[in-house]
């Protein structure tokens, strides 16, 4: 570890080209925070070569993966006393804790109160983070040049899952979190990444980060890499923001493909009754309308045609005989509009007179919104 950190100077090696075995993660831990009070069976860093080891180890890695083999609470419980030295090492022992309990908070909190340094605040972020503490976290000083420190940024490597950063967009903490999430989408910096919730909130989330430089399309172009598992959700895509779903069915070939393919043969299920067709249409989510859309627009036969057909059908029957009970939205007369595209002119025409005919019988049944 003691030449490991020089090692960079030299511009022979470069920390980079070492990998680290995840299996003895635990044992650069504890070199990282041993003391000479606690040594943990290892030889201290001397003060010096301590933050320069952190950032050796884990600024290469990417976040996402979270803490493996963190400090135990009963090494936490010596550590955190060590704090009161200003031992860079033990302060470092609090963002490498396996649990953030209340011991480790209180020694946070009683850090902030005496040592203003930039590696107290950095690890002050990373326990209030851990800990789902975003008012804490807005409220170390100078947050926004925290956040930016290499510290932070290599301990944030080390300890941070997905779920607990991005969610930290929706609240009080997205303006000073959204410049560091800005940056591990714009570098590729994610290891493992919360798909599902990204295809849930992404309205928010380029809300927050577009203003640092994550455009609409650069975001699609980053998440794209996550496109096998974005296509895990594509069966249920009433629970994906609508503008995603847009979004991604206005992008070119082969991008998102695996997402397109199960989202059209989501729509085209066999299992699928007439009525939960007719359920479909009537909801008429926007998420379903664009990859209806996006099957026209790419001539994809439906296989199960009859039953869309009948479903059209069943629904206009029932704007007609029951009235007042049963109108149509407009998001309706747009699914409709659209199937229509999908079918094929045989079906087309097996609807009462060809697709003229049914666009009037919309037409009027649109009337009937005005009334």
């Amino acid at each position: 570890m003691y030449l490991l950190v020089l090692i960079e100077s030299l511009n022979v090696i470069k920390p980079q080209h070492f990998l680290l075995d995840p299996k003895c993660i635990g044992t650069a831990y504890h070199q990282l925070v041993c003391t000479e009070n606690y040594p943990l069976n290892m030889v201290p860093l001397g003060s010096d070569r301590v933050i320069p080891a952190v950032n050796w180890v884990f600024s290469s890695v990417r976040l996402g993966d979270g803490l493996a083999d963190g400090i135990s609470a009963v090494d936490m419980l010596s550590l955190v006393k060590e704090c009161s030295t200003g031992l860079d090492s033990a302060i470092i022992s609090l963002a490498l804790a396996e649990t953030i309990d209340q011991p480790v908070v209180s020694g946070v909190a009683s850090l902030l109160s005496t040592d203003n340094r930039e590696i107290v605040r950095a690890v002050a972020a990373i326990v209030y983070i851990r800990n789902e503490d975003a008012a804490s976290l807005i409220g170390i000083a100078d947050i926004e040049v925290v956040l930016k420190s290499e510290p932070f940024r290599s301990l944030a490597n080390a300890t941070l899952l997905s779920t607990e950063i991005l969610p930290l967009l929706l609240g009080e903490a997205a303006d000073v979190v959204a410049p560091f999430v800005a940056n591990l989408i714009m570098h590729r910096r994610f290891s493992a990444l919360s798909y599902a919730w990204v295809l849930k909130n992404y309205s928010a989330v380029i809300t927050a980060i577009e203003p640092h430089g994550v455009t609409q399309q650069a975001f699609l172009d980053w998440f794209n890499g996550w496109d096998s598992h974005a296509a895990k959700q594509a069966s249920k895509p009433q629970t994906i923001d609508s503008v995603l779903v847009d979004g991604i069915f206005t992008t070119s070939e082969p991008k998102f493909s695996s997402f397109k393919q199960a989202a059209f043969k989501c729509l085209d299920s066999i299992e699928h009754s007439e009525e939960s067709r007719k359920k479909l249409i009537v909801e008429a989510s926007p998420q379903v309308i664009s990859i209806a859309r996006a099957m026209a627009q790419k001539s994809i036969p439906l296989s199960n045609a009859g039953t869309v057909a009948n479903a059209i059908v069943a629904t206009l029957h029932a704007y007609v005989h029951e009235g007042e009970a049963y109108l149509l939205s407009a998001q309706t007369i747009a699914m409709i509009n659209t199937l229509l595209q999908v079918l094929d002119e045989r079906l087309g025409t097996s609807l009462g007179g060809g697709c003229a005919h049914c666009s009037i019988a919309i037409r009027t049944a649109s009337a009937g919104l005005l009334r």
